[in-house]
């Protein structure tokens, strides 16, 4: 069967035309083997003929228009791995390198970097110490990893936690301890065991100069021991004091010598002075002239007393200025007034109200050859003085130091004594009249007129004398009340603990007035007989 085929030109192109149809498209492969496998070609089926001869292979035709590129297939199975090959010949050896080793010393301290002389053998690579910072005879000066002495120069930086076990000193230079950026906590940890002293000291070349400790003293319950101490050392090293004590169980401050304050103090606790300037225990207050120093006493932070040791009153000279004061305040902090002020200068207390002594006295002392006296002021003006002991030598035998009353004009002047009282003898004398009394008589009731005046005058007996404790034996003269008191008992009095005996000589006037209108009478009688005898 002959099979006629199209011409060839164009792409072929699927699906393919239906068999027997008639034009001239480039049938593919899959319509040619359809074609020959179903015996196309006339109507009617013939016996199949013989095979011919192979006929001679025609010329190659004219290369067609490549066609268009198919879809990719799938990916095919790994195909089984092919035997191992067999071991090649070994290579011959290449020569010796050169054997000269380099001269020059490995770099330490430089930057990382491939080398390129020749290599030693592992067996003699060594790394020398780095002399390129310090000579090999410094290698002493550094700290070994096991252990030893730091006494190199420079500072020692510990961001970290440094552990160590022994003493460390530092004879230069500076140890910081925590983060460079200062963002954390730096913190230094003296650990020992209790009853140990754990310290850190301060030294002038080899020579102690101080200490700062957690001592040795015994740890038992209720936070007892271990309590903190500064201590300070001579030149030569010895140890002198501890300036600075703190008890642990009690939060106590002691203090070996002078506390100075140049700015404000708070305290919440006790401060407690053993041995001060001067040998004296106290607290100083220190500063300038017009400034003032004191001590303040709060509630709450809310001032209630202050002792002013100084006001800023001007120190202008002979102990003038610097006052001493004691200041009171309100519920709500603010200043009343200075109840007791004390002036440099003079010595003088002033009190800006009432004094009240309950129970109890009040002592003057002073030298012998100064006044001791209380003052009534009005305004701080004076207008009486309560003289207990003046300025009157004592020279012996009770004399000097007498007491004695003075008063003062509206502007504060002196004016009088209008009493004084001798310490040795007791005399008392009054500068001005004595008025003994009322004697109105719309205060008395009972009055009669006096009977027998004038014979207890003549019963009474005028004595000159001089009084015991007067070494000068003063002349004196007067009554004594041992013989008075039988004949005008209503003089007497008595005075002092052991019963001695006073008269209250203005109450004789009346006996003496009555007694010499007696003797009158008597002697207008003898007057008038005498003249009827003439």
């Amino acid at each position: 069967m002959t099979i006629v085929s199209p011409a060839f030109f164009g792409i072929p192109t699927a699906p393919t035309a239906p068999p027997k149809t008639n034009n001239i498209q480039i049938a593919t492969t899959a319509y040619v083997d359809a074609a020959v496998a179903a015996g196309g070609g006339g109507t009617g089926a013939g016996p199949t003929g013989p095979t011919g001869p192979t006929g001679a292979t025609g010329a190659a035709g004219a290369a067609g228009t490549p066609g268009a590129a198919g879809p990719t297939g799938p990916t095919g199975a790994a195909g089984t791995p092919g035997a191992i090959g067999p071991t090649g010949p070994t290579g011959a050896t290449g020569p010796t390198g050169p054997s000269t080793p380099s001269v020059a010393l490995p770099l330490m301290n430089g930057t990382a970097a491939a080398g390129v002389a020749t290599p030693y053998t592992r067996e003699d690579h060594v790394h020398p110490t780095d002399t390129s910072r310090a000579a090999a005879s410094a290698l002493a000066s550094y700290l070994p990893l096991t252990g030893g002495a730091l006494a190199g120069p420079g500072n020692l930086t510990v961001g970290g936690t440094l552990g160590v076990t022994g003493n460390v000193t530092l004879s230069s230079g500076s140890t910081t301890i925590g983060a460079s950026a200062l963002a954390g906590n730096a913190i230094l940890s003296l650990q020992a065991a209790a009853g140990q002293n754990k310290s850190v000291s301060y030294y002038s070349g080899t020579t102690p100069r101080w200490a700062v400790f957690s001592n040795s003293a015994a740890e038992s319950s209720g936070n007892v021991g271990s309590d903190f101490v500064i201590q300070r050392y001579s030149d030569a090293g010895a140890a002198i004091d501890n300036p600075l004590v703190i008890t642990r169980s009690t939060g106590a401050v002691t203090l070996a010598n002078a506390l100075n304050v140049t700015g404000n103090s708070t305290f919440t606790g006790a401060i407690t002075g053993q041995s001060t300037i001067l040998s004296q225990s106290g607290l100083y207050v220190d500063a300038a002239a017009g400034t003032q120093r004191g001590v303040w006493g709060r509630t709450s932070g809310s001032t209630r007393w202050s002792l002013i040791l100084g006001n800023n009153a001007t120190e202008g000279g002979s102990n003038a200025g610097s006052e001493f004061l004691i200041n009171r305040y309100s519920d709500a902090g603010a200043f009343i007034d200075a109840p007791l002020t004390i002036t440099r200068s003079t010595g003088q207390v002033h009190f800006t109200n009432a004094v009240i002594v309950d129970s109890a006295q009040i002592n003057l002392n002073g030298a012998t050859s100064a006044n001791r006296a209380l003052y009534g002021l009005t305004s701080n003006s004076l207008r009486w003085h309560l003289m207990l002991g003046n300025n009157t030598a004592e020279g012996g035998s009770n004399l000097g130091s007498d007491c004695a009353i003075g008063r003062y004009s509206d502007a504060g002047a002196f004016i009088d004594t209008p009493m004084s009282i001798k310490r040795s003898t007791a005399v008392t004398t009054f500068s001005v009249a004595i008025v003994n009394g009322p004697s109105d008589r719309r205060l008395k009731e009972n009055i009669a007129p006096l009977k027998g005046s004038l014979d207890k005058v003549l019963k009474l007996q005028g004595v000159s004398f001089n009084f015991i404790a007067d070494e000068e034996k003063r002349p004196q003269i007067g009554l004594i009340a041992q013989d008075v008191e039988p004949v005008v008992p209503e003089v007497i009095q008595q005075f002092g603990d052991d019963g001695k005996l006073a008269l209250d000589y203005p109450k004789l006037t009346a006996l003496l007035i009555e007694a010499v209108k007696e003797l009158q009478g008597r002697v207008a009688v003898l007057e008038a007989k005498l003249a009827t005898e003439t």
